[in-house]
């Protein structure tokens, strides 16, 4: 049996790579992006085209795992955790209400558990997540995700995942969406992370 925290710091940057005005409506004049017309002024409509999207961030965070390791029971490993992240600046003008709508402080946590030699599996995981964003309350997201990897597939295997909250695809953030989603996932890791047997083995 094993036990291990560790903590996650993070200074990170993310941008669309986008070089459009933020808004419909707005015309950039030497880098600088003002309304073509009063209407769009009021307006101000997210550009979802090529609107360009960036955000600088400071996460912090911890995490906890616990495993057994022990070669005749069944092997599982728990992980839990938590983080907060602090965004100071999107491709808009930070004084901006749509920074208040991406929001500006987001509270992580996550909840993982994986299990080996489950019936005809190899392994078994699920994981749980949730972010809630605030300054304002923006609202919360949810990740629901399964993944299934059989005997002998090679570390490949199937999974599932539901996602519910604020559109994470850049600068569609002032969207809520739902989305269900199955596909083929890979499992690279070997002991720790309790690797299936390839093929031939």
């Amino acid at each position: 049996m094993s036990m291990i925290a560790f903590t996650l710091p993070t200074i990170g940057h993310h941008s669309n790579g986008q070089n459009g005005c933020a808004f419909e409506g707005y015309e950039s004049a030497n880098g600088v992006c003002k309304p073509d017309s009063e209407v769009a002024s009021l307006e101000r409509s997210v550009n979802k085209r090529n609107g360009s999207f960036s955000t600088n961030y400071v996460r912090l965070g911890i995490q906890y795992r616990w495993m057994r390791l022990d070669d005749e029971d069944q092997r599982v490993d728990y992980r839990f955790g938590g983080g907060i992240d602090f965004e100071r600046h999107l491709g808009i003008d930070p004084s901006d209400t749509l920074m208040s709508n991406y929001g500006k402080t987001r509270v992580r946590m996550s909840l993982n558990g994986a299990w080996r030699d489950v019936g005809y599996f190899g392994r078994i995981e699920a994981r749980y997540g949730l972010g809630v964003i605030r300054d304002p309350n923006v609202g919360k997201r949810h990740r629901l995700e399964l993944f299934l990897h059989p005997y002998n597939w090679g570390g490949a295997g199937i999974y599932a995942r539901y996602y519910h909250g604020q559109d994470y695809y850049n600068i569609s953030f002032t969207e809520s969406i739902s989305r269900f989603d199955v596909g083929v996932a890979f499992n690279d890791a070997k002991f720790l992370d309790f690797g299936i047997p390839q093929l031939g083995q």
